[in-house]
């Protein structure tokens, strides 16, 4: 991963945020030609944004969210994101969310990882009903059990959000 882009990405998401509308709307424009050229290096590099403990909270969840809603298919007949995403995208993608299931400290950041761990559990589940990714039920399970109360609360919102769509 080429991480001078991968800077340019964190600070389009810090300009997200901004105050400024016009920078805003130039980031968006950025973001959108991203996804449209390589959703595989989009979809990395939003986790690279969640990662980042030195960024802003609000771009870290911005980065979540984003990559959630690009899961999510405009219409429910078409084929998510995620199956179209290469092997090795989706095992680091899942890597990292469980990585970051473990150790995020901030409870609303941890509560949108927790979101999209769900949403990849669904779209998942979409494409293969045999694959349910018993990594993340298993980590889940270990939070709900043993975990900080963030991290308890975390591991049953991703429980109801997987659950209350199969």
């Amino acid at each position: 991963m080429d991480q001078q882009e991968v800077g340019i990405v964190k600070e389009i998401l810090l300009d997200l945020l901004a105050a400024d509308n016009t920078q805003r709307k130039d980031a968006e424009l950025k973001l959108s030609h991203l996804k449209e050229n390589s959703m595989e290096k989009y979809m990395a590099y939003m986790i690279e944004g969640i990662r980042d403990t030195d960024m802003k909270s609000d771009a870290r969840c911005m980065a979540a969210v984003l990559m959630r809603r690009s899961l999510i298919p405009p219409e429910p007949t078409e084929v998510t994101v995620w199956m179209s995403l290469s092997g090795e995208t989706k095992d680091y993608i899942k890597e990292q969310i469980i990585a970051l299931l473990r150790t995020e400290t901030e409870k609303v950041i941890l509560n949108k990882i927790a979101e999209l761990a769900a949403e990849i559990a669904i779209c998942i589940n979409d494409g293969d009903r045999h694959d349910i990714w018993p990594d993340l039920f298993k980590n889940t399970k270990e939070m709900i059990a043993t975990g900080t109360p963030i991290q308890i609360e975390a591991g049953l919102n991703v429980y109801t959000e997987t659950l209350r769509t199969m």
